[in-house]
């Protein structure tokens, strides 16, 4: 009894025996599958050079077939930026190179043209005709690292002003306390501005009025405390400032005199002058 082989299959009956696939077919079928693949996938040798690098790498490499190969991990995979966000903790990023099998990690992914793609790294071992080579899958941290910075803004920083908010500063609050106990000759100040007849200005002009005012000093007041400065909003018409490195109450007094009389000039809201202050 005789079949004919399908051509999608590596295996084939004759006379109702199985036909084994040869070793040039299994190499061919596990190379189709690989490639296959939507996950993107290195394999590395014992000095961490690139021997294969699957379609969905360099799809998301954005470079041809063989530009990987042959280089060394460490020119593609660096380690992670920390990310610009306020005051957030000190995280240590470990380096690109051979770790145990298992072994998870969040770096960058260099492209040819010099940006660089947020990705996770999965690492194993594996053992080819009696080499020790190292498999990596690498999953793309781009969307969900907008995410989290989404997420992040939501919970530390006012919507109206954009400045970081009341629980990133009592975050910020706890960081120089810190610094204040551990550093000697350490020094920072802080400012708290309220602003004077706010609840009255709502009354008689309106909510959109109010914020108008109030985002008008908020960027007076960055005009003053840009550079050395970090700005929050900490309540409805509260502003607090941490200036690091400043413990000279004159210099800072100074600093209010000048903000003070900035935020003190009118503002100017369809036609009509208001005349903002604050203590």
């Amino acid at each position: 009894m005789s079949f004919a082989q399908n051509p999608n299959s590596s295996f084939s009956f004759l006379n109702g025996a199985l036909s084994l696939p040869s070793s040039e077919q299994l190499l061919s079928a596990r190379e189709a599958l690989l490639e296959g693949l939507p996950v993107p996938l290195l394999v590395t040798d014992e000095q961490d050079r690139v021997l294969y690098a699957n379609r969905a790498f360099t799809s998301l490499l954005g470079c041809a077939p063989d530009f990987p190969l042959g280089r060394e991990l460490s020119s593609l995979l660096v380690p992670s930026a920390k990310p610009e966000s306020l005051d957030t903790p000190n995280v240590t990023i470990p380096h690109a190179g051979r770790q145990g099998s298992g072994a998870v990690r969040d770096l960058a992914l260099l492209k040819p043209d010099g940006t660089s793609i947020p990705v996770q790294q999965m690492t194993n071992s594996i053992t080819w005709e009696g080499r020790r080579l190292t498999l990596l899958t690498l999953f793309d941290l781009t969307e969900q690292m907008a995410a989290n910075e989404r997420l992040l803004r939501i919970a530390y920083y006012d919507s109206l002003t954009g400045l970081p908010n009341r629980d990133c500063f009592i975050d910020s609050m706890s960081q120089e306390l810190r610094s204040l106990a551990d550093t000697e000759g350490y020094s920072f100040s802080v400012m708290l501005l309220n602003m004077d007849r706010f609840k009255l200005l709502n009354e008689q002009f309106g909510s959109d009025v109010a914020d108008k005012v109030l985002i008008e000093v908020t960027e007076r007041t960055k005009t003053i405390l840009h550079g050395f400065a970090t700005i929050f909003r900490t309540g409805g018409d509260e502003i607090a400032a941490i200036l690091k490195d400043v413990g000279s109450r004159d210099y800072v007094d100074s600093i209010l005199a000048r903000l003070q009389k900035l935020i003190s000039l009118p503002v100017w809201i369809n036609g009509d002058s208001v005349f903002p202050s604050a203590c």
